[in-house]
């Protein structure tokens, strides 16, 4: 559901929802505090649609050995390649045992991060001018799609890893359920 007004205790509450096995949320904010839901025992499933990622959230990654399916469609405010490495390092250092992760990006962003990258893009394939901007040692790094693809291909090779682009207005229409087809 949309969470824009959720409480900072949502995960918490949730995971004192003993037999929730799935949750799909919507328009909301995630820091440290999703580790509240490794309490979950039965929670398999998680979906996070047009949420805003904010530091922390790889370390609250820690400790979701429950979670076996993810899919993640980041809402930018501000800090965008902070974001996308929190996302990315969380992921692939404490979520390697996922049997599904899906990262879905709009082709709306895409376009402002082109937009923002510059001329020298257009020299590229168009595959490769999309990209997915990363913090690293303190600067910023651009990867295109299919690289960031790849590499986390690589970083969790047991995992069934997409990288999905869609309208800004196809972003609830996203599911794990059909993601898994």
């Amino acid at each position: 559901g949309d969470c824009t007004h959720a409480p900072i205790t949502l995960f918490k509450t949730l995971s004192d929802l003993s037999k929730l096995s799935r949750i799909r949320l919507e328009k909301g904010t995630v820091s440290e505090n999703i580790s509240k839901l490794e309490r979950g025992d039965n929670l398999r499933q998680l979906e996070l649609i047009d949420f805003h990622v904010e530091k922390g959230f790889k370390e609250g990654l820690k400790g979701l050995d429950n979670i076996r399916k993810l899919l993640i469609i980041p809402n930018y405010k501000d800090e965008v390649a902070s974001s996308n490495t929190e996302i990315l390092e969380g992921i692939t250092s404490h979520l390697k045992h996922l049997d599904s992760f899906y990262l879905g990006v709009t082709n709306e962003w895409l376009q402002a991060m082109s937009v923002v990258i510059g001329d020298h893009q257009k020299s590229k394939a168009p595959g490769d001018r999309e990209c997915f901007p990363l913090e690293k040692e303190g600067k910023v790094e651009y990867i295109s799609l299919p690289g960031l693809y790849r590499k986390v291909c690589r970083e969790m090779p047991s995992t069934k890893v997409k990288v999905l682009k869609m309208s800004a207005g196809a972003t609830c229409k996203q599911f794990i359920k059909s993601l898994d087809k």
